[in-house]
């Protein structure tokens, strides 16, 4: 309880310190929105709709180039003004956009990825891609009674396997060595 003042300290320092920092996040984020907003105001649509000649699809397409070639020209434009000002220094937008906190793409909403595992696939390399009969007419069995059931693959075909041949072993088929 002695050191309470001390970790207060710290605690406000820390948070000062990340409130600074997330500040150059903050006004590149709206130097950011303004350029979108000027990119994508009516005057680009209008320019848009010049070249387009009526064709909507190129319209679209040549509104998209119009706006981004005005976004970047617009954040070229902001990159040595002066965007945030503190008593002891003033910082351009480069200098904020160097200093911003990055952020990951789970943050920015900007990619999933979802890895699918065939487990038929492993049980045929496995078996080093197998042809004996009851392996190949095992795994077609459990492939049908895999679309009525629970269970899982490997327990289907394992059933699907001793229904087909009783005496036959899987051992045979899965030792590739």
């Amino acid at each position: 309880m002695q050191n309470k003042g001390v970790i207060k300290f710290f605690a406000i320092a820390f948070a000062i310190v990340s409130l600074f920092q997330l500040s150059f996040t903050f006004f590149t984020k709206h130097v950011e929105s303004n350029a979108t907003e000027y990119a994508t105001n009516t005057e680009a649509n209008a320019i848009a709709k010049k070249y387009a000649e009526g064709d909507p699809i190129k319209e679209g397409f040549y509104f998209d180039s119009i706006s981004k070639v005005r976004e970047q020209f617009y954040l070229d434009s902001m990159a040595n003004k002066e965007i945030f000002n503190i008593l002891i220094r003033q910082y351009t937008y480069q200098e904020c956009k160097e200093r911003e906190i990055n952020l990951g793409l789970d943050l920015k909403g900007g990619m999933n990825v979802m890895l699918e595992v065939s487990v038929i696939d492993i049980v045929k390399a496995l078996s080093n891609n197998s042809q004996d009969a009851t392996f190949v007419k095992a795994l077609k069995i459990a492939r049908e009674k895999q679309k009525n059931s629970q269970d899982d693959f490997v327990t289907l075909f394992a059933q699907s396997f001793t229904e087909i041949d009783a005496n036959a072993q899987l051992a045979a088929i899965f030792n590739t060595v």
